[in-house]
């Protein structure tokens, strides 16, 4: 019986382009809540920018695993969180500064984040739907901040991902550099991942594997979606992913995660499976 639901949010449970999360969707995890079924994203994204996305109805994000599980929040407080030392953040920010359209990208308290790194010039990234929704500080300074949401932005049309991929890794080895979009890093201390994110809440709510679903579509998704028996991609979801998943449904264009929220409701309680785990 499921009672964790955790989905990933770009391109999973919001679609590329969507400014907030859908009535449709709302609806799905209000439904999924009502029965009793914990509701979290699993996401890279830190919490401040998950409520921008959340505006039509805030009360449904109490849980959630965010900064690829450097913060864990449940019934509105944080369980965890797992801060960058400052030398590690200073490391990547000398590595970046001396590349052309890098940047380090540093969010605090403040839902704004520092960009640090582009020298005044511009980057596609910085006005895109979604990336930002709180908007950005662009500086040459490295803030001295407490932050468990750091990434890094980079210019796909003057970069090879290999290329900075490569020079962060060797220059900063403490740290995991995820690869999660055409002109983004996700970073983590080495090793740390959703799935320890996962484990962690499930302890908290004591729970079991078999009584959680995922929802993924990118490469940080990955570990997770190994890790747990009822893990499900998205149609859209990068082709590792989709291998790895068990469960596979329509695209994140279309509302399929909403759609397979309410399957999951649709038989809370009743110790059958939901439609898309039949097949």
């Amino acid at each position: 019986m499921i009672k964790l639901v955790l989905t990933d949010m770009d391109n999973t449970l919001l679609p590329f382009g969507d400014a907030q999360v859908s009535k449709e969707t709302i609806c799905a995890i209000r439904r999924l809540m009502d029965a009793g079924i914990h509701f979290a994203p699993a996401t890279g994204r830190g919490f401040s920018d998950l409520a921008q996305f959340f505006k039509l109805d805030q009360t449904v994000l109490t849980t959630a695993i965010t900064c690829n599980a450097l913060e864990i929040w449940l019934d509105n407080r944080p369980i965890l969180q797992k801060y960058f030392s400052q030398a590690d953040l200073e490391n990547i920010a000398r590595c970046v500064c001396d590349i052309d359209g890098a940047a380090l990208v540093v969010t605090g308290d403040d839902p704004k984040p520092w960009i640090i790194g582009l020298h005044g010039k511009g980057n596609s990234k910085l006005d895109s739907p979604g990336a930002f929704p709180s908007g950005y500080i662009l500086t040459e300074e490295l803030p001295e901040i407490q932050t468990v949401n750091v990434g890094v932005l980079f210019d796909s049309d003057l970069i090879r991902k290999e290329d900075i991929e490569q020079q962060l890794m060797y220059e900063v080895p403490s740290l995991d550099f995820l690869y999660t979009y055409i002109d983004w890093f996700d970073v983590t201390p080495k090793g740390w991942s959703k799935t320890q994110g996962a484990q962690i809440l499930m302890d908290a709510l004591g729970l079991i594997k078999e009584e959680v679903v995922v929802f993924g579509d990118g490469v940080n998704d990955l570990s997770i979606i190994s890790a747990l028996p009822h893990s499900v991609a998205v149609a859209n979801a990068e082709p590792v992913v989709a291998a790895a998943a068990r469960y596979h449904i329509g695209q994140s264009a279309d509302y399929a995660v909403a759609k397979a929220f309410n399957q999951i409701a649709d038989v809370a309680g009743t110790g059958e499976l939901p439609e898309f785990m039949r097949n």
